[in-house]
């Protein structure tokens, strides 16, 4: 599935409104739909496999596009899309990531506009700071959390080392595995108070 949020803080959105499309490997469109009010928030469009024959394996592209009004004119709208390619049915994808400290040492990683975390078994990371040269190195299950007053995904990072200072800058490297295949590799700059 893909959530869509559309936020037009300077009002350059003729109508308030936005259209998706889904289309295949071959530009051909399996989905559209136009007309959407950027009022409603974190919008959800999901995909049945057999309602739309989506294949296992086959890229897929949805696309949001918009009108916007720089000139306010009326008339001379430039177009702006923004899409996402994935492989239907197999692909992990970790979406936005960003961090925060969770107090005690430990640090919440908050995962927004993902799928398939459930498919991740273990992670394995190394927090770094240069100037101290504070390293930890860990690796854990993957108890990933889903919240959905904010429909984002937590993982608790549980640093057990007495030198870590949430107020100096980390370095944080986080590779994710299914089974033992390294699938997904991130790294993070973290610190609470820079």
């Amino acid at each position: 599935y893909f959530r869509v949020s559309v936020i037009d803080s300077s009002y350059l959105i003729p109508g308030g409104v936005y259209k998706v499309t889904l289309t295949d490997s071959n530009g051909n469109i399996i989905y559209e739909e136009s007309g959407l009010s950027i009022e409603e928030y974190n919008r959800k469009f999901e995909f049945d496999r057999d309602e739309y024959n989506l294949v296992d394996g086959e890229s897929y592209t949805f696309k949001v596009t918009i009108n916007a009004d720089y000139g306010n004119d009326t008339t001379d709208f430039e177009t702006i899309n923004s899409s996402r390619t994935i492989k239907f049915g197999t692909d992990i994808y970790l979406g936005t990531i960003a961090l925060s400290y969770n107090g005690a040492n430990s640090i919440n990683m908050i995962f927004t506009n993902s799928y398939q975390l459930s498919e991740i078994d273990k992670i394995s990371y190394t927090i770094t700071n240069d100037v101290t040269g504070f390293v930890l190195n860990a690796t854990k299950a993957f108890n990933v959390r889903f919240d959905s007053t904010t429909n984002a995904y937590y993982y608790t990072i549980d640093i057990d080392d007495e030198n870590f200072d949430p107020k100096l800058l980390y370095t944080i490297t986080v590779n994710f595995y299914v089974g033992n295949e390294l699938v997904e590799n991130v790294e993070l700059a973290y610190c609470s108070s820079c």
